[in-house]
This record gives structure tokens, sequence and C-alpha cells, in this order.
């Protein structure tokens, strides 16, 4: 009777393994979770209460995310309507050399949203090898780059937050003090930048919330362990919502992945923030 326990046991271990196995390798990347994700604030106005943010990052185009599965994301996205796009950075995968079908392709995926109140963008480190490309990519579909700029977003008054765009941590010498230094500590304000590891530079009495991607959640993540790894870039903060020292930090999933197509207990995500006021 023991012995056919233990049949039954290892056969459950067993099968249990090759699906989670089949679901990493073959099942998760083609999955797109929208997790929505409420920010709260007296220093938010009334008038930007319900302001809706939606964040893409790692799309990592050309190796293993194809054609195929981005429209499908893009099918799956008509019904959203953000206010407003941000996108964070790596258009395409390393090593892609981008054909003009490519361009097509990722111009109809993002252009294919909507955002009454702009679509704005800053890049990563995977972006510098067809820099021309990806800034023509997000021109065409409508995109900013605000890279080391602090703009003012208005929603139909003139109350205001600002939203405030930084190169990659690992690039050049960012000059935080003087991107900040008109910037009311009254007054909410985002900042967008591909690697998480910016929190270290920011004034933080300045900063309510930054948005980040670049580490794709590390791929594999291990229950009760969390990611595998650390990498340049993103060594201090875990993927989802975190909060350091007043400030919230999000570090994306993405959407694509790179160096191995798998995902582990770690969809693709496009995350959506919706604003609240508490005044």
């Amino acid at each position: 009777m023991k012995k056919k326990l233990w049949l039954i046991i290892l056969l459950f271990i067993t099968l249990s393994i090759l699906a989670i196995a089949a679901d990493a390798y073959y099942l998760s990347m083609k999955r797109l979770d929208i997790n929505y994700t409420k920010l709260s604030s007296l220093q938010i106005p009334k008038s930007h209460d319900n302001l809706s943010i939606a964040l893409i990052s790692d799309i990592e185009y050309g190796t293993f995310l194809q054609r195929e599965t981005l429209e499908k994301f893009q099918k799956k996205l008509e019904n959203i309507q953000p206010d407003i796009l941000l996108f964070a950075g790596d258009m395409f995968d390393t090593n892609i050399t981008p054909t003009e079908s490519d361009q097509i392709v990722l111009t109809n995926f993002l252009s294919s949203i909507d955002a009454k109140y702009g679509k704005f963008a800053v890049l990563g480190e995977m972006d510098e090898a067809n820099k021309e490309v990806v800034e023509k990519i997000l021109y065409d579909s409508n995109f900013e780059m605000i890279e080391n700029q602090a703009m003012r977003i208005r929603k139909d008054t003139q109350d205001y937050i600002y939203l405030v765009g930084l190169p990659i941590v690992t690039s050049t010498t960012i000059d935080t003090t003087a991107l900040f230094a008109d910037i009311p500590e009254e007054v909410y304000v985002i900042t967008l930048c591909h690697t998480p590891d910016i929190f270290a530079l920011l004034p933080t009495t300045q900063v309510d919330v930054l948005l980040s991607g670049h580490s794709h959640g590390y791929q594999i993540n291990i229950p009760f362990y969390g990611s595998y790894e650390t990498l340049i870039g993103n060594e201090n903060h875990t993927l989802g919502l975190n909060h350091m020292d007043g400030v919230r930090v999000y570090v994306t999933k993405g959407i694509g992945t790179t160096k191995q197509n798998i995902r582990l207990f770690c969809d693709p995500e496009i995350p959506i923030f919706r604003l609240k006021s508490n005044n």
C-alpha cells in the first residue's frame, strides 16, 4: 500500500513539474495581464481624480516576441483607453536589426492605444543600437520623448501634476537637482525611467511615484523566494509596487523576453495606474 501511495505521489509531482515547464516555456509568454493599481495622495488635484496611466515597457521585439503575439496583445488592449500612455524603453531585443515590416508592426501596436492627454517615452539600454528607428516608431505613434525633461500634465483645468523623464541610470551622469529645482514640493510628481535604481539619485521629498521596467521581473520567479538573480540597474527593487522613503516605486514585468523565451510565475503585463485625489 505504501509503495502504491509513493508511486501516486511521484506521478503527481512529475506531472506538476511537466505542467509548470509547459506553461513557462510555451504558454505564459502569450498571456498578458492588465494590472490595476490605485495611487492616492493629497497632492493630486481633484481635477485629476481617476486619471489613468498605462505603462508599456520591454517589448524586446524580434527574437522571441513576434508579430502574432503582439497582435494578440493588441486585441486585448482594444478597450483600454488610458488618459496617458507611457513607454519605459527597450523596443527591440539585443542584436536585432529592425526591418521595415518590424517598424510597421510596432507602430501599429503603439498607435492602436489612444491616450487623450498624451503619450510619453524614455529609452532603455537596448534602444541605443537602433535609436533612430526606435525614435521614429515612437514619433509615428504620437509619443513625445521626455528624457531629462520635467513637464506639467493638465486635465482640462489649470491644475497640474508633473511628469519627469530620466535616462537609464547606467548611461550618464544625471543632475537630478537641476531637473527638479523648479518643481514645488507640494506638487504631485511621477517619474519615468527605464532603470528603477535611478531612485538612489532622486530627491525623494519631491517625487511621489517612480515607474520603471528593465528586469522583466527576471522572467523566472520562484514562489516564496522571488527572482533568482539581480540585474545592473535593478539591484534594489522587486517587481510590482514597492514603498521606499515615502516614494512608490513600480517595476513592471514588461511584455517581452530576452536571452531565454521563458516566464515562470511572471506573465507579461501592462500596469494601469489610476490617480485618486484625497482632497
